[in-house]
């Protein structure tokens, strides 16, 4: 019976050469990223961050003072957003530190008006795309690397009672106060 030797031919030294050289350059370079990671850690503080970046937590609650589950913050200007925790908190990483203002809306108007208070000033919540909800101000950002930036108030959101709520006192007449 005859004996075959695959590596002994020149195509079977060709093939092993172009694996060996396809292993070792796997090794030198790695085998692929890390994969990415989400930027919203919804409240429980997980999230990476980069630095030279911020990070955004703060609460928001009810009129009776009960957490808010599954509001949406949202930082003004980027795709960046949180939704908060059974808990009422929420935390945003990777915040560029020249944002200066963001927007909260309700998970569920049938509940909480899209309108309330924040740092005792009286807003209309809703997210970017909604043409009434007014941007709130962030107050002056820090790296993470010094931990996060936490909000300076509670958000508050009016609780439904089922008549509509009164306008907000004290904002202007174009609906927003002033940043």
């Amino acid at each position: 019976m005859r004996e075959t030797v695959v590596w002994k031919s020149p195509k079977g030294q060709l093939c092993v050469g172009v694996c060996l050289v396809l292993l070792v350059s796997l090794v030198v370079a790695g085998c692929g990223g890390g994969g990415g990671s989400s930027n919203n850690s919804g409240g429980n503080g997980n999230g990476n961050t980069s630095s030279g970046l911020a990070v955004i937590s703060g609460t928001v609650q009810d009129t009776t003072g009960a957490n808010v589950t599954g509001a949406t913050v949202s930082i003004a200007g980027t795709s960046l957003s949180g939704i908060t925790g059974s808990n009422g908190n929420f935390q945003i990483n990777n915040v560029p530190l020249n944002a200066t203002s963001f927007y909260v809306a309700s998970p569920n108007v049938n509940s909480w008006y899209n309108s309330g208070t924040y740092n005792g000033v009286s807003y209309t919540f809703g997210g970017p795309s909604d043409a009434s909800a007014c941007m709130m101000p962030l107050p002056a950002l820090q790296a993470s690397s010094k931990g996060p930036t936490p909000l300076p108030a509670t958000i508050v959101f009016l609780v439904n009672s089922g008549s509509p709520p009164a306008p907000p006192v004290g904002t202007p007449p174009a609906g927003c106060p002033k940043l």
